[in-house]
């Protein structure tokens, strides 16, 4: 849509590429709060995925987000599964 531009970037798999990601996945609080609303004391890492809106197109930027369930996209059962998304915004270094 819009101006030529893409819409957005979408990337999977960076710890793969990113010991930070990597460890952030892994150890970090995002893990431990996962583990902790599905009342467990570990939690597994499946995969990750990276969404890109890019704020200079105009439909990208306008555009929203619809509340949607991952579940039906992985090949995993059980009652103990939590997905995490993590919202970001450019901003100025100081």
């Amino acid at each position: 849509g819009g101006d030529g531009e893409p819409n957005y970037f979408t990337d999977l798999e960076l710890y793969k590429r990113h010991a930070t990601l990597r460890d952030f996945a892994e150890t970090g609080a995002a893990a431990a709060v996962a583990a902790r609303l599905m009342e467990s004391r570990t939690a597994t890492f499946l995969y990750d995925q990276l969404f890109v809106k890019h704020a200079s197109n105009a439909y990208a930027r306008n555009a929203s987000t619809p509340w949607h369930a991952d579940g039906s996209y992985w090949a995993v059962r059980g009652k103990q599964i939590a997905s995490v998304a993590i919202a970001l915004d450019d901003h100025d270094a100081p």
